[in-house]
């Protein structure tokens, strides 16, 4: 019997690459382990590295052991003496083939080892050797219960993301505003929250007018509980803060697949920003947010304003433009705590990036208020409101009158005994920026009422530099009314001392506590020599 595999000689290479019946049958079957037409493909083992190809263990083994069992000399293909046959052609395609199953069998690997990661791929990997059952036309009435994944889970390469966009975008721009619409617009969000990097790529090919489109009209609670079961990742896929998001994501269920999909598009992309504006997707997220009852949706929305108000100037003033603070004012009085704790997000993000005129019309509005009286149980719902104050109340005054005058020094006062440190931390910055402002010093005698220099002397005891520096710069700042000093020697004295003479804290606490130490010692030692010196009169 001849030997298929032998070692081929220089007079005859293209003789031992391959017989015309293993390249008859070859053709039509798929490569795999131990395949015997595939095995004629491989050269030998001693034979060297070919062409910088790294071929798999497997395979060299499953040749070595038809070598061994062949045992026979080498044979001789009469078609190599043929003068027309090109060597180099042969060559060629064999190596063109052997590239082709070792990328096969490749991407078969990657596809098992995603399965095995992802809990979500095992109804999208049933539909990878079909194409889309739907057509360009696809009706809207295509029951919403059988919507599954129009791409098959896909491989992270650029080939097989570029060609997801293009068929979802495709499918978005068919006519009619149905489930096929809705289950493109989540395959775009998952491939925009896998890879931001296609963000600009699915603008670029028309993806926003579909999806403004999508989120006017198509729209309703029975949609997006259908659609709920494919996406499962929820809005806070990849988003830097995700943390903060407590409970399952299965509270997110019901959102709606074109808003996250535009929510991504928009994350760090200014130019996608900008397109969505002068696209109207203010206008249409307003009055969408206007008949949706979802509390999921509310959530969606107010962090598609604070992506779009941290990118783009523009929004803001579309914001404006379009009555979007009184939206957000109503958000922040939800019963709901994801609700309010997005819209805080956003309203920082819109006064970060708008300044002083959507702080003006939101206090103007009644927002000091509203934000007194949330609950703010929750620790990332304190930082989140803590951090909207801070911006509030540190460069305008009228903000700090406001905070006092509805109460919120007693709120900022519990606030400083929080579970969280970072959280008493910025409790304390927020009300040394109150009593900062001339308007606000007669809150200084409120502060002595409200037991402050009792909760500031637990953090200067404590050894967390995130509760011993802002304590000391609060101090420093009490001590500045003289006749608090007295009283503070008596409650914080030997804390600062202690603080002020500890070398493990940093220089900038050292320098606050030494300096607060000191206005509240000579005070008070003033204050006790004229009570002696007028005991001694009378």
């Amino acid at each position: 019997m001849p030997n298929a595999f032998a070692m081929p000689t220089q007079s005859s290479s293209a003789a031992a690459t391959r017989s015309p019946a293993a390249t008859s049958q070859s053709a039509g079957q798929p490569h795999g382990y131990g395949n015997e037409q595939y095995n004629a493909l491989l050269p030998p083992t001693n034979s060297g590295p070919v062409r910088g190809l790294s071929l798999p263990r497997t395979f060299t083994n499953a040749s070595q052991e038809s070598r061994q069992l062949g045992g026979h000399q080498p044979h001789q293909d009469p078609l190599a003496e043929d003068p027309m046959r090109s060597f180099a052609d042969e060559e060629n395609n064999v190596f063109a083939q052997m590239r082709h199953a070792y990328r096969q069998v490749r991407a078969a690997q990657v596809l098992r080892t995603q399965e095995m990661n992802d809990p979500f791929a095992q109804a999208s990997l049933q539909q990878t050797q079909t194409p889309c059952p739907h057509s360009q036309q696809c009706p809207s009435s295509v029951p919403a219960v059988s919507l599954q994944r129009l791409i098959p889970h896909p491989v992270r390469n650029d080939h097989v993301d570029r060609q997801t966009i293009t068929t979802c975008v495709g499918h978005l721009r068919s006519s009619g505003t149905g489930p096929l619409q809705d289950a493109a617009a989540e395959q775009l969000y998952e491939v925009a929250s896998n890879s931001p990097g296609y963000a600009a790529s699915i603008a670029d090919q028309g993806a926003i007018g579909p999806l403004l489109n999508a989120l006017q009209y198509s729209e309703n609670p029975e949609t997006q509980r259908a659609s709920a079961g494919i996406i499962r990742a929820g809005v806070r896929a990849g988003h830097p803060h995700a943390d903060c998001f407590p409970g399952p994501r299965e509270s997110l269920s019901e959102h709606s697949p074109s808003l996250g999909a535009l929510t991504n598009l928009a994350r760090g992309n200014p130019a996608n920003c900008n397109l969505i504006v002068q696209a109207g997707g203010m206008q249409v997220l307003l009055d969408s947010c206007s008949s949706q009852i979802s509390v999921a949706y509310q959530q969606l929305a107010a962090e598609f304003i604070e992506v779009l108000a941290t990118n783009s100037e523009a929004s803001c003033k579309s914001l404006f433009d379009h009555g979007g603070l009184r939206s957000l004012l109503v958000w922040l009085q939800s019963h709901q705590a994801p609700v309010r704790l997005a819209t805080l997000r956003g309203v920082q993000q819109l006064c970060l990036s708008h300044g002083m005129k959507v702080k003006s019309t939101f206090i103007a509005m009644g927002g000091m208020q509203i934000l007194i009286q949330i609950p703010a149980q929750d620790v990332y719902e304190q930082t989140a409101l803590l951090d909207l104050l801070i911006v509030l109340v540190e460069r305008k005054a009228y903000a700090a009158e406001q905070l006092c005058h509805f109460s919120g020094l007693a709120k900022l006062a519990s606030m400083l005994s929080s579970n969280s440190e970072h959280a008493s931390g910025l409790a304390a910055t927020a009300i040394r920026l109150v009593i900062s402002h001339k308007e606000c010093r007669a809150a200084m005698k409120d502060a002595m009422v409200y037991h402050i220099p009792e909760r500031l002397n637990a953090m200067l005891r404590s050894k967390s530099p995130q509760l011993q520096r802002p304590a000391a710069l609060l101090a420093l700042r009490l001590a500045s009314r003289q006749e608090n000093r007295h009283n503070l020697q008596q409650i914080l004295g030997p804390a600062l001392q202690s603080l002020s003479s500890d070398a493990s804290t940093d220089h900038e606490t050292r320098q606050a506590a030494t300096e607060a130490s000191a206005a509240i010692r000579s005070s008070a030692s003033l204050k006790l020599s004229f009570s002696h010196f007028f005991k001694s009169k009378s």
